[in-house]
């Protein structure tokens, strides 16, 4: 099994376990007491994964997208009067690339 990360309020440790009404996989915070139920234990795994994602963990991602975002939106503004065309000429994935590169 896949270690579990720490408690999200306390950092303390956390125990899993499955309740056997419903199923439900519990995890329990031995510190706080906090405690996040997902149901139906055959999804223990998927429970785990959810347990141990946190929202800081997009954060360098969405950091990236929203320079991307801002590189391409800057470049519309000032280079192309007739962005539909420009547009029409690249695919998403060219764009995507573009705006992903890391060399201002």
């Amino acid at each position: 099994m896949k270690e579990l990360k720490p408690c999200p309020f306390c950092g303390k440790k956390v125990k899993k376990m499955v309740a056997p009404m419903m199923k439900t996989v519990v995890f329990t915070c031995l510190n706080c007491g906090a405690d996040v139920c997902f149901y139906n234990a055959e999804y223990g795994e998927k429970a785990v994964k959810a347990w141990n994602s946190r929202a800081e963990d997009d954060i360098e991602y969405i950091r990236k997208l929203e320079k991307g975002l801002n590189k391409a939106c800057i470049f519309l503004s000032l280079n192309i009067d007739d962005t539909e065309s420009i547009m029409s000429t690249w695919d998403n994935e060219e764009w995507k690339e573009w705006c992903m590169d890391d060399d201002d």
